[in-house]
């Protein structure tokens, strides 16, 4: 039996494709987290955008690259996620509210950046042959 464990991850390829069931996940938080706003449960909302983030961090790591510091994905979140800290702090919602829609709008932009999201077309393309 060959042991896989210390070869180099480069060299092996996956056997196992989980794209799918990582669209599936964000669809049901996306789902989770318009439950949550509509209901006004803004805590719980923001739980569901770290999960979004999550799902999102390795292609996000991919995209902007793996120096942490400069990967303007990461920079991004940390500033988003301190403006939903400070709202929360101050028991602030209506601030809350306005800065859990910005990192919404931001992972929806992310999300589409790394093509796990919607698909742009020109409106004069058809997906067909005439």
């Amino acid at each position: 039996m060959v042991n896989l464990y210390n070869e180099p991850k480069n060299d092996l390829i996956s056997e196992f494709n989980d794209a799918k069931g990582q669209l599936f996940r964000l669809s049901n938080l996306w789902n989770l987290f318009n439950d949550y706003l509509r209901e006004g449960k803004l805590e719980d909302a923001k739980w569901i955008l770290d999960r979004i983030w999550g799902e999102l961090t390795a292609d996000a790591i991919i995209e902007g690259g793996e120096d942490l510091n400069n990967n303007k994905f990461f920079l991004k979140t940390h500033i988003l996620n301190l403006k939903v800290a400070i709202a929360e702090k101050k028991q602030d919602r209506p601030f809350f509210y306005q800065s859990l829609q910005a990192k919404e709008v931001f992972l929806r932009f992310l999300q589409d950046t790394v093509g796990k999201g919607a698909k742009r077309s020109r409106g004069d393309d058809d997906d067909f042959e005439e």
